[in-house]
């Protein structure tokens, strides 16, 4: 079968439709839907115009239509955006470069505008498909830039398939060396304090749970909601411990509970409480409000900035807009000690609400305390009451109708109702908002809490001394254990897991980390002992006489590793004139400074050595006047002349 003859110009120009596309996707992500839509036209437009038309538009309309983009850029950028309308200019510019017919100077142009998409994408997000884009752009860049240098030579030029395709494994040469050499350079490189992408991130991404109040009915949509919210390394721990604390809330104005309280500037030291103490480490994704989640209850918590606030929370100096790790120490109890509080602010109610207090009065009885806290709780918890999500209570007083009417609702109706009912039995209690449960990744050792684990609960003040924690929302949530989820769950979790080292070893990669690596490679070349050979008599001699043969066995390995790859990389052609001169010359004949090849078998005087090398001669000529590269059966066919190149017995 023939092999197939293509021009290098039509393989270079689909390198460059998959660099632009590659460039595309990585940000298209992020850009706005008529922008990537109207791009996506005009790349098909090119796609089209270059393998079927060979038309073009006219070169002052696409000027025309570049400087109306960049007018717009200009005009879209504000202070807390500046990448997306840059970016969106550059994907345009690239677009519309392939609408043009193209010449050497185009093809730069496409393949540096490509480059700075990717860059674009790497200001907006690191997530570990940019690693994906990065070595498509890498492989398809390098067969392009050898594809392109003989397009300069001869735009014409056409090559048998075969040809090409050796010449874009060369290309794919330089990827392999540069890839390991990047991923050294990562790791060596030193890091700065300030991350350049932070600097130039959009603000107010991500959307959290809560803020500063919570109104009932808001978190429905949050719990159907997959975002993961924060990832948490610690051991495994029982369902019933996974509470992670978020904000306190103090007053209800009957549709919504807000958090008055203000933030401790010098933190008092925490009381002491009673129950399993754990340390983990928590990664918080951005989420544009100033909270921080801990395992509840929160003992200390290692994060510069970070200021306690009422009820054992903690809160940043400004919004979070980047991804954050902090280290926690938490006690999981219950209780939280208390001495004395401000029973006013913990009683507040909106108005007197008289059907939930004749429905209070009724409840509670003739109990005492703890007894009216625990039929409040068993009222809800276990009653007649039901959890939802779907068409939630929502009117001008939702709490009565949530407990009087309907009977269905969210946590925060449980919730709000048993902190409502106990401060109109004269019992003080607060809200609590955060996160309920989680899911453990036996892989990676950590939990991950999503937006769906979003939650309120009830902290009542009992016996003049301590809150206590009550929950009473009916069970709704999954289990937390990945093993007992479906097999899509499962696949999300092993990915996310990938996600999770990712943000650990690539965009977590800070200064410590990288003094705490060279600190652990310097250990583990002094466990080595390269210098410590067996002691002889004279100390410093033997210290120089280590070094100087260590470095004679480096120098030589050295060494023969060049001499392997120049034998390697030497023609095969060269290499087998090299041995048959050889060989001729161990047999007493010597090629002479003009000689050609023919002219030197024919003065051998040994007929049948004439006759052999002749023999060698020919077979050379006739694979050497192919114009192409010998192949390996070339080479062990030429080498078996060789051997059999000797002197007749006569002689």
């Amino acid at each position: 079968m023939k092999n197939r003859f293509l021009r290098v110009e039509s393989i270079l120009k689909g390198l460059s439709y998959g660099i632009v596309a590659t460039g595309i996707l990585s940000v298209g992500g992020y850009t706005g839907i008529p922008y990537t839509g109207g791009c996506v036209l005009l790349f098909l437009a090119g796609l089209y115009g270059d393998f079927r038309t060979a038309r073009f538009p006219p070169r002052i309309f696409l000027n025309i239509l570049a400087l109306a983009a960049m007018i717009f850029a200009i005009v879209r950028v504000r202070t807390d955006d500046v990448v997306i309308p840059v970016i969106e200019l550059l994907m345009l510019l690239t677009v519309v470069k392939l609408l043009e017919e193209k010449k050497v100077r185009d093809y730069l142009q496409i393949f540096g505008l490509s480059v700075f998409l990717l860059a674009g994408s790497a200001l907006l997000s690191l997530d570990m498909i940019f690693l994906l884009y990065l070595v498509v752009y890498i492989f398809l860049m390098g067969a392009g830039a050898i594809l392109l240098s003989y397009y300069a030579e001869s735009p014409d030029l056409v090559l048998e398939g075969r040809v090409i395709m050796k010449l874009v494994s060369h290309g794919l040469i330089l990827p392999l060396v540069v890839l390991p050499l990047t991923t050294v350079l990562f790791f060596l490189l030193p890091r700065t304090g300030h991350p350049l992408f932070e600097t130039f991130q959009r603000k107010g991404i991500g959307t959290s749970g809560f803020s500063d109040h919570v109104g009932l009915g808001q978190v429905s949509a949050i719990q159907e909601d997959n975002t993961v919210v924060f990832r948490v390394r610690t051991k495994p721990l029982t369902e019933e411990k996974l509470y992670w604390r978020g904000i306190v809330l103090d007053h209800f104005d009957g549709k919504s509970w807000h958090s008055f309280q203000k933030a401790q500037k010098s933190p008092s030291f925490p009381p002491a409480l009673q129950g399993q103490r754990i340390s983990y480490t928590l990664y918080l994704e951005p989420h544009g409000m100033d909270s921080l989640f801990t395992a509840d209850k929160p003992v200390n918590l290692i994060l510069r900035g970070a200021v306690r606030g009422p009820g054992l929370t903690y809160k940043t100096s400004r919004p979070l807009n980047r991804r954050l790790r902090y280290e926690g120490v938490s006690v999981l109890s219950e209780f939280l000690p208390e001495e004395e509080i401000d029973r006013a602010v913990w009683l507040q109610l909106p108005g007197d609400l008289p059907q939930i207090r004749t429905l209070v009065t009724e409840l509670i009885r003739g109990a005492d305390q703890q007894e009216a806290v625990q039929r409040i709780y068993r009222f809800l918890k276990v009653g007649s009451y039901r959890y939802s999500l779907r068409d939630l209570p929502v009117s001008p007083h939702p709490l009565e109708d949530f407990l009087l009417k309907r009977r269905y609702g969210n946590c925060e109706y449980f919730a709000s109702a048993m902190a409502v009912m106990l401060r109109t039995a004269g019992i003080p209690a607060r809200l609590i908002g955060g996160y309920r449960s989680g899911y453990y990744s036996q892989t990676g050792g950590y939990y991950i809490v999503l937006q769906k684990n979003a939650h309120v609960w009830v902290e009542a003040y009992l016996n003049e001394k301590e809150w206590v924690r009550f929950d009473p929302t009916p069970p709704y949530q999954e289990s937390g254990s990945v093993n007992e989820a479906g097999f899509f769950f499962r696949m999300g979790m092993t990915l996310d897991f990938l996600r999770y080292y990712w943000n650990m070893a690539v965009i977590g990669y800070d200064m410590q980390r990288q003094f705490h690596l060279f600190e652990t490679l310097q250990t583990g070349l002094k466990n080595l002992d390269l210098f410590k050979w067996p002691a002889i008599r004279d100390p410093v001699k033997t210290g120089w006489s280590n070094r100087l043969t260590f470095l004679t066995l480096a120098g030589l390995i050295l060494v023969i590793m060049g001499y392997a790859l120049l034998r390697r990389n030497r023609p095969r052609e060269d290499v087998l004139i090299s041995q048959f001169l050889a060989r001729m010359k161990k047999l007493g004949y010597l090629r002479g400074p003009s000689q050609g090849l023919l002219e030197f078998v024919r003065e051998v005087s040994d007929e049948e050595l004439r006759k052999k090398a002749g023999c060698f001669v020919n077979a050379f000529h006739r694979r050497y006047y192919r114009d192409r590269r010998f192949s390996r059966r070339d080479a062990v066919l030429l080498r078996r002349l060789i051997r059999e190149i000797r002197k007749s017995p006569g002689n």
